[in-house]
C-alpha cells in the first residue's frame, strides 16, 4: 500500500479535531492516550513540513538577493 501524500491543511484539521475530543474529557484514558500519541506524531510531521518549506523559501530569497 502506497503512503498517503502529506497534506498540511488536512493534518492541521485532524490535529484540531483530536484536541477538541481530548479537551471534552469524555473519552476513556486509553483513547486519550492513543489520540495524544497520534496528535503528537502529526504535529511533528507538520513541523518537519514547515521546516522544509522555510528552507526552500530561504534558498529562493538567497537566489534573488545574489542576482539582485
Amino acid at each position: 500500500m502506497a503512503k498517503k501524500k502529506f497534506n498540511y491543511t488536512q493534518t492541521l484539521k485532524e490535529i484540531e479535531e483530536n484536541l477538541s475530543l481530548i479537551e471534552r474529557n469524555e473519552l476513556p484514558i486509553e483513547e486519550i492516550l492513543k489520540l495524544s500519541r497520534a496528535t503528537a506524531s502529526m504535529i511533528k510531521e507538520c513541523k518537519g513540513e514547515l521546516k522544509s518549506l522555510q528552507e526552500e523559501i530561504d534558498k529562493i530569497v538567497e537566489e534573488i538577493e545574489s542576482n539582485g
